[in-house]
């Protein structure tokens, strides 16, 4: 199930608990659970796989390990693409 973004604590401050299938995005990436958990797809990688579709992530500059197909969308409005191709890969404007 699409939780939205991974959040440790809800509104009362009690830990989330993330079940196995849940997608959650965090840091522009999107991730699936693979075991129940409390633990961001940063501190138990193990826990979560990237899923290969990515949300967009806002920022002055792009993200520093970028998956391909992840969008990234500048302080500007501009909306750009990780793309592969015979060249490497890039951001892409779209």
């Amino acid at each position: 199930m699409f939780r939205g973004n991974y959040k440790s604590k809800n509104e009362v401050g009690q830990p989330i608990l993330y079940a196995k299938g849940d997608v959650v995005i965090d840091q522009g990436k999107a991730y699936e659970c693979l075991e129940t958990t409390v633990d961001s797809p940063i501190q138990s990688p193990f826990k979560w796989k990237v899923t290969g579709l990515a949300h967009p992530q806002t920022s002055a500059n792009p993200p520093l390990k970028p998956i391909e197909n992840q969008s990234w969308l500048d302080t500007s409005g501009k909306q750009y693409i990780y793309y592969k191709d015979s060249n490497g890969s890039q951001w892409i404007e779209t």
